[in-house]
């Protein structure tokens, strides 16, 4: 049976729920602005993640004294007005629109608008949020009578035929109908107006609201049952050992999906900080399984937690090929766990934050702990590190995920070999050219990957050498938990390799800033290529390797930034200009054939320790080049004393 749905919302459908705002004193344009800025802040458990963009781009759809918001019932109250319509647009019609034109193709679907204003009524509140009920459960004025019958006849048709009358037209995704319910015109109209609507649908202005969701589904973990009522079209069921899961096909495409079936147990409660526990009692009833899992509460651990698969498989093989993207090595660093009990490190840091003793009680009393007193605890100590990074998988006793250093095991050859495709994100040029030209070889490389995790020495004021020298010291010994084995004969050979006011760091992006520069070269450099090729070089004769450097700088993109850490994966997940669907069509292509036949395709030659061939993607050339760009830098960093020096 196919999934049947009415559904509908009132232009003030926000009316009810802005009542905090309406009859305010009169306030002047800024202060009316903060205050609107507030009210939709306050919509989110949290406003942190609400850019002064999206506020901005809100505050021109929704501006101060528009006589259009709240259509005929605008109050001349600029703030309650705007605040209503903003309401209204962002949590009735948008979502109602934007699952109307993703489900129509799927099932049957019958919207509507409800515009009547019943004799008597509030102005103030207009055709309010629920009003409609009226009409099916009474209250309304004699007057509505014959509005009351027809709607009543229609949802009793719905009820007993799954259609609720001829005239009201099923909803079609190339013909986007909503019956408009008015006692004198009853009569179909367009699913369209309100542009405004149109600003909610990219993934930056919607992510905040989609943020608050997960956040609430990740503190109480749940499934939905489906009855046997309820079957999506296309159903597929699956019989596994925790349970039966539903999943979709999607024959525009040709796919059969089931997303977010879990490997384990929440790690809630008694499970939190634990490694995960295989699901023992099956679900009952059909889970169904069309749509993503909650997001996890943590920062993205990256490529390199692909890789830490690879480099510290499980007894049996688990992956049959990896890819990693702006890839980081298996760890940035792979320190002891003890260190990180010591005073001042994270661990220490983050039990006094949340109010839990040292010593081995102190992880009992985290399990424990509110979940967004911990949450927030985290969140504060990566923002004040320079440079977001914070945990780093330690090395442990026998039984733990990690007993030695990355960089000793890949050494070793003990690892799981599989084909993999691993890059770095690059801007190269050619220093006897001009800057943008394009060139088959990089005669002159630095990769940008280090930019998004540089921000924090950027634009600071201007020093001297020696100030200089010792931000810079700085930053690289708080990559690391720990600064005790980082000498100061180290620290100066990385200041002779990255050096002060260098035009040739960052490539083509030079900003001038010579700490911001170097910072960033450096961070590349440690952290991304030099992990990158200290791995090919190392396993290219056991497993097939495909190596990448990505040297595409987007149309309009920040020069500050260049070619950013993961700017390659929007290629795949959308979000280029439209001048980059050529390179993203070949990209994807190239992922594609990988996954399928383990090999992206016969122009991107295999890693061979006697030809260390990579490949660059650009736009107008994507060409084989030479591994060895920046090659004394790598070589130094790859040194055993220096790895260990970094605990790599």
């Amino acid at each position: 049976m196919k999934h049947i749905l009415i559904s509908t919302c009132q232009l003030n459908d926000g009316t009810i729920f802005s009542q905090s705002v309406l009859g305010l004193p009169k306030m002047n344009a800024s202060a009316e602005q903060a205050r609107f800025d507030e009210f939709v802040a306050q919509n989110l458990p949290a406003d942190l993640i609400f850019s002064q963009t999206l506020l901005s781009g809100l505050n021109d759809l929704f501006p101060a004294n528009d006589s259009s918001l709240g259509g005929r019932f605008n109050t001349g109250d600029s703030l309650y007005d705007r605040s209503e319509a903003w309401f209204t647009d962002q949590m009735y019609l948008s979502p109602r629109r934007y699952f109307f034109q993703h489900a129509a193709s799927l099932q049957t679907l019958y919207g509507y608008l409800f515009d009547e204003f019943y004799p008597g009524g509030n102005p103030d509140l207009g055709v309010y949020h629920g009003s409609e009920l009226l009409l099916i459960f009474g209250g309304t004025p004699s007057s509505e009578e014959s509005l009351a019958t027809a709607f009543t006849d229609a949802y009793i048709n719905f009820v007993v035929d799954l259609n609720p009358g001829a005239f009201w037209p099923r909803y079609d995704i190339t013909n986007q109908l909503v019956l408009q319910w008015m006692k004198d015109n009853i009569t179909t109209i367009a699913d369209e107006g309100m542009l405004c609507l149109d600003y909610y649908s990219p993934n930056s202005l919607m992510r905040p609201f989609w943020i608050s969701i997960f956040f609430s589904l990740t503190l109480t973990p749940s499934w939905t049952v489906l009855s046997a009522g309820s079957l999506p079209p296309n159903a597929l069921d699956i019989k596994t050992s925790i349970g039966t899961f539903r999943g979709i096909a999607n024959q525009t495409d040709n796919l059969e999906i089931w997303r977010g079936i879990p490997f384990a147990q929440p790690p809630v409660g008694k499970l939190r900080f634990k490694a995960p526990v295989s699901i023992t009692t099956p679900f009952k009833g059909i889970q169904d399984a069309s749509q993503f899992g909650a997001a996890c509460p943590q920062p993205s651990a990256g490529g390199g937690s692909v890789e830490a698969q690879v480099v510290f498989p499980a007894q049996a093989p688990l992956f049959r090929a990896a890819i990693t993207d702006s890839s980081a090595g298996p760890f940035h660093s792979s320190p002891l766990a003890a260190q990180y009990e010591q005073p001042g490190m994270p661990y220490s840091q983050l039990i006094d934050l949340v109010g839990c003793p040292s010593g081995p009680e102190s992880l009992e009393c985290l399990r424990d702990a509110p979940f967004e007193e911990v949450l927030n605890a985290t969140n504060h100590l990566i923002s004040i590190t320079l440079n977001s990074q914070l945990w780093y998988p330690a090395v442990g006793p026998p039984g733990s995920f990690a007993t030695e250093r990355a960089s000793v095991k890949i050494a070793s050859g003990n690892f799981q070999h599989v084909p993999m495709i691993m890059g770095t994100n690059a801007c190269c040029f050619n220093p006897k050219q001009n800057n943008e030209t394009r060139t088959n070889h990089c005669l002159l490389c630095q990769l940008n990957d280090g930019t998004v995790f540089s921000q924090s020495v950027l634009g600071l004021p201007k020093m001297n050498a020696s100030a200089e020298q010792a931000r810079f010291d700085e930053f690289m010994i708080q990559n690391i938990p720990s600064d005790i084995t980082l000498s100061q004969t180290l620290l100066s050979e990385l200041n002779d390799l990255f050096p002060a006011n260098d035009t040739s760091l960052g490539g083509r992006f030079n900003t001038g800033d010579s700490l911001y520069d170097r910072s960033e070269a450096w961070f590349t450099d440690q952290m991304y290529l030099s992990p990158r090729r200290y791995f090919f070089q190392h396993a290219a004769s056991l497993q097939p390797l495909y190596g990448y450097l990505f040297n595409e700088f987007y149309s309009g993109g920040n020069p500050d930034l260049g070619v950013y850490h993961g700017s390659e994966l929007l290629l795949i997940f959308g979000g280029t200009p439209s001048s980059e669907e050529s390179l993203a069509t070949a990209f994807t292509d190239a992922y594609i054939n990988f996954v399928v036949d383990l090999n992206p395709g016969a122009f991107w030659t295999r890693y061979d320790i006697t030809n260390q061939l990579v490949l660059q993607w650009m736009k107008d050339n994507i060409t084989t080049i030479a591994d060895d760009f920046n090659k004394e830098t790598i070589d130094f960093l790859n040194t055993a004393s220096v790895l260990a020096a970094f605990e790599k």
